[in-house]
């Protein structure tokens, strides 16, 4: 017997759509403990420690005639990700776990190095999908997390909780050949509620009337072989870069010579990574991260 495999295309298109929706009748209290850590929270709210409000993760960047800059660090074993400001005080500002075997990135507002932080390895703020061939991705927006001390049902852990998603990246992969070498493609529909968007949407933006949110399409700019370095090259505005497999530029369907993102390698285990509207902090650190698989 031979099984399809699952697409998750059939769960973006015609539509964009929540899911896991919370049962709103469940009745609810709150613990002592849970109370205990409200007022933890509010105290490192209180010195700074805390960005709780994902709302900023989700938004596109303001229009920009210049690539914000940003610098993602990846572990040894390739499973753990940190993306951070390209700029003097390094600051960062997200961290990410691939987990192999369920399929899926976990992505966190803090870093768990750092001891102060209010970490927590059952709470991502989002998850990233990913298909058995790893030719599609799904970025989902737990649209809870801006409030980490939700309330909870006696006796149910964060686990068990079922926490409600709004999906906004769909990521899918492929391959070009181009001269004598193969050029891994990227391309990706990335969604953003109007309230959120700041007047960031493009010409070729599509309106969902189901939902109203806006919704861009994003195609990679190709490569081309170069006969004398006998390999596929990109122009990098603004950056460095040494040959690599993840390397990539994307633009935006409907302004294929305007550059909305771009990912490189600039050391071992660090990617630069340079983006603007109508691309949001996550969405752009996930198209990162789901070139962990390219060679």
């Amino acid at each position: 017997m031979v099984f399809q495999e699952e697409s998750f295309a059939s769960r973006w298109f015609p539509s964009i759509k929540k899911f896991s929706p919370r049962d709103s009748t469940q009745s609810v209290e709150t613990s002592c403990s849970e109370e205990r850590d409200l007022l933890s929270f509010l105290e490192a709210m209180e010195k700074g420690q805390v960005h709780e409000f994902t709302e900023d993760f989700v938004r596109p960047l303001r229009q920009s005639n210049k690539l914000h800059r940003y610098r993602v660090v990846r572990s040894v074993d390739r499973l753990q990700y940190r993306l951070y400001k390209d700029e003097k005080d390094q600051s960062f500002v997200m961290y990410a776990e691939v987990k192999l075997e369920a399929k899926e990135v976990l992505f966190f507002l803090y870093n768990p190095d750092d001891k102060d932080s209010l970490y927590d390895p059952e709470r991502p703020a989002f998850e990233m999908a990913f298909n058995p061939s790893k030719t599609e991705w799904m970025l989902a927006h737990f649209l809870d997390s801006g409030n980490r001390y939700s309330p909870r049902l006696p006796g149910q852990d964060s686990t068990s909780q079922k926490r409600e998603k709004e999906e906004v990246a769909f990521i899918t992969h492929g391959r070009v050949q181009v001269g004598d070498g193969v050029n891994h493609c990227l391309d990706a529909d990335v969604a953003s509620r109007p309230e959120l968007d700041d007047g960031n949407a493009q010409g070729n933006s599509i309106i969902e009337t189901d939902q109203g949110r806006v919704v861009d399409h994003l195609i990679t700019r190709q490569a081309v072989w170069n006969e004398d370095l006998q390999t596929l090259v990109l122009d990098f505005k603004g950056r460095e870069v040494t040959p690599s497999a993840k390397n990539f530029q994307l633009a935006s369907e409907g302004r294929p010579g305007r550059i909305v993102c771009q990912h490189g390698k600039i050391a071992k285990n660090t990617f630069g990574l340079d983006f603007r509207a109508p691309l949001s902090i996550s969405q752009a650190f996930a198209m990162a991260i789901s070139t962990l698989f390219w060679e």
